[in-house]
Parts: C-alpha cells; sequence; structure tokens
C-alpha cells in the first residue's frame, strides 16, 4: 500500500479531521499516476468515508456546513409536508422524506468528520432518554 494511503488512514483513525490536511497530497499523486485511484464503492463503508473527506475537501467546510444546514431544512419541510397531506399522497411524500433523511445523514456524517466523534455524547444522550422514558412510564403506571 503507497505510504500516502496509509498515513492518511492512520489520520483519519487518529483524528478525522486531521486527515483532510493530506487529502491535497493524495489527489497530486493519484494525478501524477503513483496512487491508484481507489475504488467507489458506496455500500461500503471505506469507500464512503473516503468520499466524504473528498467532498470536504473539494468543497470546503463552510460550504459543506451550508448544505448541512439546507438538507436539514429540506427534510424539516418533507416532514411538515407529510404530516399535512391527505391519504392519496402517503407513499409518494414518505419517500420524499426517506429521501431527505439520507441526505442529512450524509450531511451529518461529514459533519462528524470534521468536528470529531460523536459516539460520547450520543451514548450520554440515550442514557438519558432511556431515564426519562422510565420516568413516564412509571407515572403513567401510577396514573392508570
Amino acid at each position: 500500500m503507497p505510504d500516502i494511503l496509509q498515513r492518511l488512514r492512520d489520520a483519519y483513525e487518529e483524528n478525522p479531521a486531521s486527515a483532510l490536511k493530506l487529502l491535497p497530497e493524495l489527489f497530486q499523486k493519484i494525478d501524477e499516476g503513483r496512487v491508484g485511484k481507489p475504488p467507489c464503492k458506496c455500500k461500503h463503508a471505506k469507500g464512503r468515508k473516503e468520499i466524504l473527506l473528498n467532498a470536504i475537501s473539494t468543497y470546503g467546510q463552510m460550504m459543506q456546513e451550508d448544505v448541512c444546514i439546507e438538507e436539514m431544512s429540506e427534510l424539516t419541510k418533507a416532514i411538515i409536508k407529510c404530516r399535512r397531506i391527505g391519504a392519496g399522497r402517503i407513499k409518494e411524500n414518505n419517500e420524499n422524506v426517506r429521501e431527505e433523511i439520507a441526505d442529512v445523514q450524509i450531511m451529518l456524517d461529514q459533519m462528524r468528520i470534521i468536528y470529531g466523534d460523536t459516539t460520547d455524547w450520543e451514548n450520554l444522550k440515550i442514557k438519558r432518554l432511556k431515564s426519562r422514558l422510565s420516568t413516564v412510564r412509571r407515572k403513567y403506571n401510577e396514573n392508570n
């Protein structure tokens, strides 16, 4: 494996945002033919990460933050529209919501690359939600 690819993988494992600094060097080596282009396999996690890193490197952090905000707004609009529609268009609107969720998820994955892993925060929030649900269930059972 070429040195730059190993350095990129190591940097990504240590701190995903730091890997961005290596992308210009990688792209230069690809252009020079010293490194083969990595295969694009969107279903494969490694290929997905490379695509997301490439997007951030190509468009820049600020642009991707703006796109993230835009995509979240589109998801909000799709959900509101889905709640207002009649029964005849439910399938079409559900499909639109799923599409917007996919767009937001892709942007959130890029935000994790930029800002860092969110696993600790997610675990904390899930634990808090679990506790709140227990409290609500307990109160509901007491009242019924």
